[in-house]
């Protein structure tokens, strides 16, 4: 056993971990305290993360980022996210409270995910106090799949002792998800004293300011055998308006490219959804079903010239802007077609977006240790989390996909029945009949209905109990815990129901469509806008032992230290959507006879789904010194670990792990390691209901080329997706090599070598993938059955007869598509490698103070995705120029952007790195931090020259501050007594976030800052 005194003469006992991180200069030994300012220096026994052995020397074998309070401040942050984007190691931040969606099918609210190496949030395990934290019941899609992940700003910043991640794979020791390592969140449990602190910052400029109250408290009674601690914390952000950044202003960022980019619509975010309006002509024939689409399309004349193209489609627009027509309404022409581009809604306009929500935040965090006689131990924790964010858009739409009718009888139709005072003059007979015609709503922004308002509650508990003791040789620790969550998404929504009854009404009181704003501007909208909830619950319980001896037996070269334990665990996992949206609630259009079993504007259906599992697990751990003392080793050492889970739902796994150091001397150390680590499907994959969702203006290629129809290219496409209960657990296998040097005692250097390789990664084959599939089936006679299509028309059947003509082919004829149907699948494999370094120069004794300078560096060397076998071959079936050409589709028409190198695409960049740097000296501080994100592409912007795509700056921050202590400065002033002020100034250059064009908002709120220069001070007072 290592035993280090402290400063004040006690004793502290380090685990192997521990050791290393002081060895290899990760971490000082400063670090392991809260900066609470005591006299009193003595620390605890350390558990780090990566080993469940206590006391045993296994120096070298972890590769461990430590964050300690130092660190911490010189980061300047006021949230875990801000905390999270600091570690180079850090993927994207996937989930963050500034990437808020329209749709409640979206994460939203006040959340921070952390995403290792970029594999994914739920690639990353995430503890508290060394055991496993409750998923947030929210999830988001990523390429298809919905993620479930922990959300870090449940933790209360106030309390944390450090921060502890493992950058190894971690399955063997901790279990699924452990695949890019484990973060885990060490909270102080015997604290004696009270504090308070408030910081209060702004970003520059803007309206957004941020407000954090912190209380803090701890008491011992019974002779110090027992130990209260307390930690709470209020937090208060107002919003940031979009108006108030540049890039954010304007949906549209062309303005803002390069000329050689300027051309490429895919930058011109402006909507199609306008409150001018884009419209179809023709009759409701209420035989909706897998033989009609329940509408039939006339293109409509007056005076004997047509107002609409051939399919009906029509629109308004400002008098005089076109070749329109008088439309009846002030100001407004009707002409045919669909809406200009230079009509297209700017969504970011003044009032309508806040690129960051309003939010409230309150984290309270309890611990009660208590010692029996004879060293038994009892220890618990009670955390509580809940938070409010606001947050709005724009206008609510209706759009194609909606297929939603205005009757003939409506006040407002201009092609109403003959007396209706709002029928256009002059209308022919023959194209609208004395009884008038209905009309489909192609897009419509509602505008006159107000921005669409969000509101997101989220809260969670814990509730731990456990005993901790000696039993022999060992150490023992079992506790049994429960924690729960719910997230309850609250907006404002379009019913499909109250919409129709607005739009139907025979008299002036009718809602009007047609005026050029989406509704009459006596009219606000809210007779059919209604509050919509979805909630989303999540629960974990489990029981645990751990048995812990480090002197198993003795080897020549040392002591064999071992742990065993077990573990039992139950994961409980409930969506409950709105009725107007989980099928209780139900529109049927009375002029087409379509179904909708969503009765909200523009939103699909969602059904109620849930699902729980059973977990049970036994894991083994070995640390056994292999030599010590000989020529050119020190010491070697190795770690052997395996852990076995079975899960009632995807059977069982067994992974193993062993990792090696060898330390040559005292400046010169070797580490190695390779395990193999998993992630469970999780339960959302697995018993989801069957999910519709639709995006407009995509291309269905097959009917695009065969039929002459131009809508067909730009129509919205409806995808089914359902859970998949033969699922099996994603596979891993992590190598990593590492050297640390320490050539002098004030300078240690690490670097590490790492290599991921998955397997069975969970996805999706892809809508537009299934698409192009279904053509290759069609070309050799057959079909996909998962592209599900209404029967051809007499018209698709001569299109498709002229387009075999043409060809040489023998397609069969197609219908409008109906949606595309698919589920989750293993699929293929991923391969990431990379390499990380560290620098630190620790001065701890100069004659102006103590200075410590953190230098770490993180480079993507691979991130390379595999196709899946279905993918290879479609890939290979469409690579022929002819067929390409007869279809008009190639590579770039499926999801193969989500195969091949991703480095650089899909926001990840192959260079990270920070900068931390303090300084101390008595009362006075200081501290530096850096942070760097090298570029990345935009691969839906490209050049209008070489067709290259548009890279998104390198983004570089500074930050610092300065603070003094009263009570290290060594006054005597009983009001200043205990009392230390930080000013900070976060950004220090006002860099603004890199232009990312194709989201709206300008820029990667998963990458970079949105927040500019940023002021702070933080005053807090111990007593």
């Amino acid at each position: 056993m290592s035993i280090i005194k402290s400063m004040n003469g006690s004793n502290y006992r380090l685990t192997a971990a521990s050791l290393y991180l002081l060895a290899a200069g990760s971490i000082p030994a400063t670090a392991f305290a809260q900066d609470s300012g005591t006299d009193d220096e003595s620390i605890e026994e350390v558990v780090v993360v990566g080993s469940q052995i206590s006391g045993v020397d296994t120096t070298g074998i972890l590769p461990v980022t430590v964050l300690g309070s130092d660190d911490l401040a010189a980061i300047g942050v006021s949230s875990t996210e801000d905390l999270l984007r600091s570690l180079p190691q850090a993927g994207e931040i996937e989930f963050n409270s500034d990437e808020t969606g329209t749709s409640s099918n979206n994460v939203r609210g006040d959340i921070a995910s952390l995403n290792l190496r970029g594999l994914g949030a739920d690639a990353t395990l995430s503890l508290l106090n060394g055991r496993r934290m409750v998923m947030h019941p929210g999830s988001q899609t990523r390429n298809g799949v919905p993620t479930h992940f922990v959300n870090l700003n449940t933790v209360p910043s106030m309390g944390v002792k450090r921060i502890e991640v493992l950058r190894d794979g971690a399955a063997a020791l901790y279990g699924s998800d452990a695949v890019a390592g484990v973060v885990n969140t060490v909270l102080d449990d015997d604290y004696e004293g009270f504090q308070v602190g408030v910081r209060y910052g702004g970003s520059e400029g803007t309206s957004l300011d941020e407000t954090t109250i912190r209380l803090r408290g701890g008491i011992a009674v019974n002779g110090g055998a027992t130990n209260l601690t307390f930690f709470a914390s209020v937090y208060d952000r107002t919003g940031l308006p979009c108006e108030e950044r540049d890039y954010c202003t304007v949906a549209d960022k062309r303005e803002f490219l390069p000329d050689r980019f300027s051309g490429d619509t895919s930058a011109r975010n402006n909507s199609g959804l306008t409150p001018f309006g884009v419209f179809r002509a023709g009759v409701g024939t209420g035989d909706f079903g897998p033989d009609a689409t329940g509408f039939t399309r006339i293109q409509v004349s007056q005076n004997g010239a047509n107002i609409t193209d051939g399919g009906g489609r029509f629109h308004f627009e400002p008098t005089g802007f076109s070749n329109g027509v008088p439309s009846g309404n002030p100001g407004l022409d009707l002409d045919t077609g669909g809406i200009p581009g230079d009509l297209r809604f700017n969504f970011h306009a003044p009032g309508f977006k806040l690129i960051s929500p309003d939010t409230k935040r309150n984290n309270f965090f309890g611990t009660m240790t208590h010692e029996f006689d004879g060293g038994l131990e009892f220890f618990s924790e009670l955390a509580y989390y809940d938070a409010e964010t606001k947050t709005r858009f724009a206008p609510h739409v209706v759009s194609g996909s909606n297929n939603f009718i205005v009757p003939a009888s409506s006040y407002y139709n201009p092609f109403g029945a003959v007396g209706n005072p709002n029928r256009l003059p002059g209308l022919d007979l023959a194209t609208v009949p004395a009884e008038g015609l209905d009309i489909d709503i192609d897009s419509l922004r509602l505008l006159s209905a107000g921005p669409r308002t969000v509101t997101v509650d989220n809260d969670s508990y814990r509730v731990l109990g456990g005993l901790r003791g000696t039993l022999g040789d060992w150490d023992w620790e079992s506790a049994l815990y429960h924690s729960a969550a719910e997230s309850v998404d609250r907006s404002r929504q379009g019913s499909r129901t109250l919409f129709y009854e607005a739009v139907s009404r025979t008299d002036a009181s009718a809602y009007n469509p047609f005026d050029g704003v989406g509704g009459t501007t006596s009219q606000n909208g809210d007779e059919f806008v209604v509050d919509v909830l979805r909630s989303v619950e999540t629960e974990l319980t489990a029981f645990d032992i751990r048995l812990s001896n480090p002197a198993l037996w003795n080897l020549p070269a040392g002591e064999v230290g071992a742990a065993v334990g077990a573990e039992f665990r139950t994961e409980e996992w409930s969506d409950d959507r709105d009725p107007r949206l989980d099928g209780s609630v139900t529109f049927t259009n009375p002029l087409t006879g379509e179904f909708f079993s969503s009765d909200l504007l523009g939103i699909s259906a969602t059904p109620d789904s849930s699902g729980d599992r059973d977990v049970v697990s036994a894991f083994a751990e070995f640390l056994v010194p292999i030599l010590a003392d000989v020529p050119l080793v020190q010491s070697l050492d190795a770690q052997l670990a395996v852990r076995f889970e079975d899960y009632n739902d995807v059977g069982n796994i067994t992974r193993p792990k062993v990792a090696l150091a060898w330390r040559v001397s005292d400046w010169l150390q070797l580490r190695g390691a390779f395990s193999e680590g998993f992630r469970a499907p999780n339960l959302e994959t697995i018993n989801q209901s069957r999910v519709s969702r639709f995006s407009n203006g995509q291309e269905d290629f097959l009917r695009c080329q065969v039929t002459d129809d131009d809508l067909a290219c730009s129509g919205p496409i409806i995808t089914e997706t359902l859970g998949n209960q033969a699922l099996e657990p994603e596979e891993s296998e992590n190598t990593s090599l590492g050297i640390v040097l320490q050539p002098l005692e004030w300078l240690t250097v690490t670097a590490d070598y790492w290599k991921i390789e998955q397997e069975g990664l969970v996805g999706v084959f892809g809508r537009d993938s299934t698409l192009v599939e279904d053509i290759v089936l069609r070309s050799q006679g057959s079909s996909s059955p998962a592209v599900l299509r209404f029967a051809p028309t007499a018209e698709d059947e001569a299109a498709a007869a002229a387009f075999n003509a043409a060809t040489g082919r023998n397609i069969a004829a197609v219908g409008e598509l109906r949606f595309v149907e698919q589920t989750f699948e293993n699929l293929g494999p991923r391969t990431t490698e990379g390499i990380d370094v560290a620098v630190e120069f620790d001065f701890p004794d100069t004659a102006i103070g103590e200075f410590t300078l953190k230098l770490n560096y993180a480079y993507l060397a691979e991130f390379e995705q595999t196709a899946s076998p279905r993918t290879t071959a479609l890939l290979a079936a469409i690579a022929d120029p002819q067929f390409q050409a007869d279809f008009g589709i190639d590579e770039s028409d499926t999801n193969s952007d989500l195969v091949g190198s991703l480095i650089k695409a899909e926001r990840h960049p192959r260079v990270r790195a920070s900068l931390r740097a303090t300084w101390r000296n008595d009362g006075w501080g200081a501290g530096l931090s850096g942070r760097y994100v090298g570029e990345v592409f935009d691969l839906d912007v490209t050049s209008n020259i070489d067709d290259v795509p548009y890279t998104v700056n390198r983004f570089v921050s500074l930050s610092g501050y300065a603070q003094y202590d009263f009570d290290d400065g060594g006054t005597r002033n009983r009001v200043l007594e205990g009392t230390r002020v930080r000013l900070g100034v976060n950004n220090l250059f006002d860099r603004d976030a890199s232009l990312f064009p194709d989201p709206s908002v300008g820029y990667s709120s998963a990458l970079h800052s949105n927040r500019g220069r940023y002021f702070y001070v933080d005053l807090n007072k111990r007593f």
